[in-house]
């Protein structure tokens, strides 16, 4: 109830359209105070909050000096922070204000060293998503997610916090999809990077190979599942057909995704994702530990369909039909995936 009841007042603070004296003695107080020693205990109470309240916050551009750039969401439903991590890692000021980095069309944004070429074509595709944007002379909105009207009231938080608590976000998307336990374990272990992939093995002591068997980088969860070029194209091919223009870095991307088409397709597409994640690994253990052949994205797709219908078996008439709403011809699938790529 206490956290419920102090959010309204990190609302207040975030929200560009309310004023009021006591607002503008902890901003001058607070906002660029970077020793904690010096914060009360009042104001180390709010910062704790902070995250939670951004997390149902949502802006409307105005003049763009109250929204920062990569923490809010104000171009999707995710922040840029997520769907461009790696521009965000090598961005020069974490805090910067849409106002600073917009400017005449253009994105003034430094970077602290240079660009991969991955990181190069992630600023490319920044660019284009933000050239509908522009900095107008109204002042910003924000709005809160939870609520019909947009206000935020502390019933809503509160209710959300009996009801989901605060736990592990991916606790949900993990633990209540219709799949085999196997499979539920597995993508934990993916999430708390616990699988045994080389370079976990290598901390433990391993002295083999650490390489990735499709390419020369480390071979980790993050690299194996979503950063190898193998597999990027397909998560590239299979995002494009949702018209979501992101690009998937890690398990807390993919989670995050997850959130966001939830209420659009339920757990379909997290079903889907489940399925790209698994044949990669079995197809990784039988490269490994077989000598077999790196496969083509033809087999590939053609063991995600398959693991797919097996599944199937699981749920129940409703949950199907969503499933395979995603693909209106399962027999073109392979295909698809294998023209996309080539593309």
């Amino acid at each position: 109830m206490n956290d419920a009841l102090l959010a309204k007042w990190m609302w207040k603070l975030k929200n560009p359209s309310f004023e009021g004296w006591w607002k503008d003695i902890l901003m001058s107080k607070y906002a660029h105070c970077i020793n904690r020693k010096r914060w009360s205990s009042f104001w180390c109470k709010l910062k704790k909050l902070e995250q939670m309240v951004n997390i149902h916050c949502s802006f409307e551009l105005g003049d763009g000096r109250s929204i920062r750039f990569w923490h809010d969401k104000w171009v999707d439903q995710i922040p840029l922070k997520i769907s461009f991590s790696s521009l965000y890692k090598i961005s020069d000021n974490h805090d910067a204000k849409v106002l600073d980095v917009l400017i005449g069309g253009k994105l003034n944004i430094s970077f602290n060293r240079h660009c991969s070429r991955m990181q190069y074509l992630d600023f490319l595709e920044l660019q284009d998503r933000l050239q509908s944007f522009s900095c107008s002379n109204g002042a910003d909105r924000i709005r809160w997610d939870m609520g019909s009207k947009g206000m935020f009231t502390s019933k809503t938080l509160y209710c959300w916090l009996d009801d989901r608590g605060v736990s592990d976000v991916a606790y949900g998307c993990i633990w209540k999809l219709k799949l085999s336990i196997k499979i539920k374990v597995f993508l934990w272990l993916v999430y708390k990077r616990r699988l045994l992939t080389r370079d976990v093995l290598m901390a433990k002591g391993w002295q083999g190979d650490v390489i990735c068997c499709y390419c020369h980088h480390l071979e980790s969860a993050d690299h194996l599942f979503f950063q190898c070029s193998q597999h990027r194209r397909l998560w590239q091919w299979f995002l494009n057909r949702f018209d979501f223009h992101i690009r998937l870095h890690n398990m807390n991307d993919l989670i995050a995704f997850f959130n966001v088409t939830h209420k659009y397709w339920g757990p379909a597409v997290q079903i889907w994702c489940s399925a790209f994640l698994w044949i990669f690994w079995k197809c990784r253990n039988e490269i490994t530990f077989h000598k077999g052949k790196v496969p083509s994205y033809r087999n590939m797709g053609s063991k995600v369909l398959a693991l797919i219908l097996y599944w199937s078996d699981l749920w129940d008439v409703g949950l199907k039909e969503q499933v395979f709403s995603l693909s209106p011809d399962l027999q073109e699938l392979p295909i698809q995936l294998m023209d996309a790529v080539e593309e």
